[in-house]
């Protein structure tokens, strides 16, 4: 799954394709800045402020906003370890879902692989780099079911219905604690920001996508 996805945008699918571009955003967001390319898009406030640009170009309403747009006091790829690895005999602020549920690993991870392999990703020979239950995995993921909704296929009803079904029993059932735990530890750090804004777009989509599938459920 990657940022390079392309597809032709008319009125009928726009808001899918750019809600594929947001989720593309965060994951890059909340991955770990391995270069100095990514060191700087982080610590600049550029992904920042790509993310709260194609925010505002949606017809949503978003109850939080970000104001505080320092520059981290240290680099942000430290930063990035110390809040989400374990270090300094410091317990890290968990990317995975598995410590922020009830579910045991192994259901949980069955469950989200069953979701993976219905819409048609292949998982076999290594073809999934992190575990299931890693954010930025399931950010991927639906980056990847926007996109095919986008797309048109014949199949969008069904691609709609999974998006609302994975939101609502994965990532707003967990995120929101990730975003509680960076205001306790860090609240005035950039991940603590992107937390803001990943919470607050998962709410709103979720929103959208349940209302979107209401409708096809009555149909």
């Amino acid at each position: 799954m990657s940022d390079l996805f392309r597809v032709s945008v008319g009125e009928e699918n726009a808001v899918a394709a750019h809600r594929s571009h947001i989720y593309s955003k965060l994951a890059n967001a909340f991955r770990y800045p391995s270069d100095e390319r990514s060191i700087e898009h982080i610590a600049s406030g550029t992904s920042e402020r790509e993310i709260v640009a194609l925010l505002e170009q949606l017809d949503w309403s978003f109850p939080s906003s970000v104001t505080d747009h320092s520059e981290p006091t240290e680099r942000v790829d430290v930063l990035y370890c110390s809040l989400f690895e374990t270090a300094l005999g410091r317990s890290a602020i968990s990317l995975h879902e598995r410590d922020h549920v009830q579910s045991a690993r192994e259901a949980l991870w069955e469950d989200l692989f069953r979701c993976f392999t219905h819409f048609g990703l292949e998982l076999g020979d290594g073809g999934l780099r992190a575990p299931p239950d890693l954010l930025t995995i399931q950010l991927e993921f639906m980056h990847y079911l926007a996109f095919v909704e986008a797309s048109n296929t014949p199949g969008s009803r069904g691609v709609i219905l999974g998006e609302a079904d994975f939101v609502e029993r994965h990532l707003a059932a967990w995120v929101p604690n990730v975003c509680d735990a960076l205001q306790r530890r860090a609240p005035s750090s950039i991940y603590a920001r992107l937390a803001i804004l990943l919470r607050d777009f998962i709410a709103e989509d979720f929103r959208y996508l349940e209302s979107k599938a209401k409708q096809l459920r009555k149909q």
